[in-house]
């Protein structure tokens, strides 16, 4: 590939990524509500599916950006809201440090 090559798909996938943010922030804020929940015990089976589903979404797409550490991060969160809805307990300071780390990552590439 040659330098003009990559300068132009990185400014590619910067537009992209510009044009999704909106979403990419919808997602998390689901992710964020049901850990806000899980803190306080109050959350539900719908919200904790809900939070998989978007931590799910989240994985793929910060796995396309080159964020492996973000699809690592969602990918666990998806898992542990999954379990939740098994009826296993949260580890909640796994839970608040994957979900800090997550931001951090997308807010790094924001």
């Amino acid at each position: 590939m040659q330098a003009s090559d990559s300068l132009e798909l990185k400014t590619a996938l910067d537009r992209v990524w510009t044009d999704n943010i909106e979403l990419t922030r919808s997602r998390l804020a689901i992710v964020e509500s049901a850990v806000i929940a899980a803190l306080s015990r109050r959350l539900d089976a719908a919200l904790a599916t809900s939070a998989a589903d978007a931590a799910h979404k989240l994985a793929g797409t910060l796995g396309s950006f080159g964020l492996s550490q973000g699809t690592t991060e969602a990918r666990r969160l998806e898992e542990l809201f999954e379990s939740y809805v098994s009826a296993n307990p949260m580890p909640e300071p796994e839970l608040r440090a994957r979900f800090e780390s997550l931001v951090a990552i997308i807010a790094s590439r924001a």
